[in-house]
């Protein structure tokens, strides 16, 4: 199965679809918002990345802020009044973790791993601290830890639905 076929990638795309709407945003105009915050990109590459679920978290949640989407309360004090949104993904994953209780990365590939994800300790180490974690990945972990604080966008009933599908 690709990348791009998997439950967690459509699930992604499915939360950046819904944030697009909920904002009446079209593709055209978000990326008139990206240009705007002197991010260049074509609207035909941002498609692509949101249809495959290939979108980085930090990406989402510049979108997210450049729309001024309402972002969970956990993840506020995160969010950048500068540019740094790979720093912004790495705080948002780090208070989703702290919250949830994880204090080792290891327990965290071992539970990826029954979901179909596999990587290394020192590679989700490195794309968490990066700030360069994939939304698709970041779905994961929000499963692991339980975390509800996307509920705005999608109902945890269906990541729990996507988790089934995945490990099928």
């Amino acid at each position: 199965m690709s990348e791009a076929d998997s439950p967690w990638a459509r699930l992604a795309c499915r939360i950046v679809r819904v944030a697009m709407a909920r904002k009446e945003c079209t593709y055209s105009s978000l990326v008139q918002f990206l240009a705007s915050d002197g991010v260049e990109d074509t609207e035909r590459s941002l498609v692509l990345r949101i249809n495959r679920g290939s979108l980085r978290l930090s990406s989402w949640l510049h979108i997210l802020t450049l729309m001024s989407a309402t972002v969970p309360e956990l993840w506020r004090s995160s969010l950048p009044a500068r540019a740094d949104w790979p720093g912004a993904a790495r705080d948002v994953v780090l208070v989703e973790l702290k919250e949830g209780g994880v204090t080792e990365l290891s327990a965290l590939t071992e539970q990826l791993a029954r979901l179909g994800t596999t990587i290394t300790e020192e590679a989700l180490e490195s794309h968490i601290m990066t700030g360069t974690i994939s939304l698709a990945l970041f779905l994961q972990l929000l499963f692991i830890v339980r975390s509800h604080s996307l509920e705005r966008y999608v109902d945890f009933s269906d990541i729990l639905k996507t988790a089934d599908k995945a490990m099928a």
